[in-house]
């Protein structure tokens, strides 16, 4: 699963999801799911709207439970907090086991600023 936030100019905070896997023809995929207008813009607001849009998409509980093997992020702290950031929360939801990235783009951007 992959999923990034942003806020539009009307000030409504979104979250676009997409999902990543491997076909029935042995190729990976990604999927858009949709960009969610989210009810709030902290922990527990953008997870629901990541799983709202999984759901959209076929990705009911059940199937990340047992399929579900990383997430990638963008780094947002509300979802990278070890102490109940949304990666907290998806991990509690689904399984433990989940590896959760933070996207690589966005670390490299802070190594050039930081030099």
């Amino acid at each position: 699963m992959l999923a990034g936030g942003s806020t539009d100019k009307s000030i409504t905070e979104q979250e676009a999801v997409y999902a990543q896997y491997t076909g029935l023809n042995g190729r990976p995929t990604t999927q858009f799911s949709d960009i969610a207008a989210l009810e709030s813009a902290d922990a527990v607001g953008v997870t629901n709207g990541i799983e709202k849009e999984l759901e959209a998409v076929d990705i009911y509980n059940e199937l990340r439970k047992e399929k579900l093997v990383g997430c990638n992020f963008d780094g947002a702290s509300m979802m990278m907090d070890k102490r109940g950031g949304g990666t907290q929360q998806l991990k509690v939801k689904i399984h433990r086991r989940v590896i959760v990235i933070h996207w690589v783009a966005h670390r490299l951007d802070r190594r050039f600023l930081m030099q």
